[in-house]
């Protein structure tokens, strides 16, 4: 495999070469998934979550193959992503994702380019009514995760920029929420705004918060805490149903698809969007005001 001509994000041609380059051990793995890393970091501009999930499809693939990477062809390629055939057809894309940025943005190789991203099957999406929101909320346990609720519910935020919220990012007399910029260029955010219902919830829960991030908890637990509560109401619900419940709502609302996506940190897709709408935080606030949304009555 010809890793092209030398670049600043390319490794020595010697490593390449080396025929014992798994045979030596992890030091030379370990070096690579580095520099890729560094690559995907600071050339991309990829976030680090990203990042890290692009190491870790490419790890599993050095594994999987399990020879020097010069001897690296199709044929591997196609072998390593026919066991995600018939599978989600997002894992398949993501796998297919880390090794087009692996072999084809940081080791030159154009021929990964021929194998195609699937696109995901559409599936009409069923969401909850008011009624079920209320069952469900009703099932949590604790001030801190009811506000979590009506803030997912209320923002259209995705999950990991809420939980990265501090007090001081939340305006609670106007219902305003700053999240913070994402640092890769996949995903935007902008200004945000949370209901009443979310603003009540939130003072309540400051009375007994003792942190400057408003909800000092991880992804995981929180999935942990939305798995109990949907077993116990019997209505499936987590962070993403929110975020989409969210969208649902607001464009029946009569909010313009445009403004839907600025709450929810989308990139504006029309050149009326991007060029010619004002995204000011008071013209935010007053079309999220006009739209009177409610998440539990």
């Amino acid at each position: 495999m010809n890793p092209g001509p030398p670049a600043p994000q390319a490794l020595k041609a010697s490593m390449f070469s080396s025929t014992a380059y798994f045979s030596v051990g992890k030091t030379d793995t370990f070096s690579l998934l580095e520099q890729f890393a560094e690559f995907c970091a600071v050339d991309l501009h990829l976030a680090s979550g990203t990042v890290k999930n692009h190491v870790y499809n490419v790890k599993e693939f050095l594994s999987f193959v399990h020879k020097p990477l010069d001897d690296v062809c199709v044929e591997d390629v196609r072998v390593f992503l026919k066991r995600y055939v018939g599978a989600n057809s997002y894992t398949y894309a993501n796998k297919l994702k880390s090794l087009r940025r692996f072999l084809g943005d940081f080791l030159g190789c154009e021929w990964i380019r021929n194998f195609k991203i699937p696109k995901g099957q559409f599936r009409p999406k069923i969401l909850p009514d008011k009624s079920e929101l209320r069952r469900f909320f009703e099932c949590l346990q604790g001030d801190m995760y009811k506000a979590l609720f009506l803030v997912l519910g209320s923002s259209g935020l995705r999950l990991g920029e809420v939980l990265s919220l501090s007090w001081g990012d939340v305006d609670l007399e106007r219902g305003l929420v700053l999240p913070k910029p994402h640092m890769g260029v996949s995903k935007r955010c902008w200004v945000s705004c949370v209901n009443s219902e979310a603003v009540e919830a939130l003072r309540i829960w400051r009375l007994n918060s003792k942190h400057d991030v408003i909800f000092p908890i991880k992804k995981d637990r929180v999935a942990k805490v939305f798995r109990e509560a949907s077993i116990e109401s019997g209505i499936k619900i987590t962070a993403k149903t929110l975020r989409e419940w969210f969208c649902s709502e607001m464009a029946r609302l009569g909010v313009p698809d445009r403004y839907i996506d600025a709450f929810c940190g989308r990139t504006p897709r029309s050149v009326l969007a991007r060029h010619y709408t004002d995204y000011g935080p008071e013209r935010l606030l007053e079309i999220y005001r006009k739209a009177c949304l409610r998440v539990l009555s």
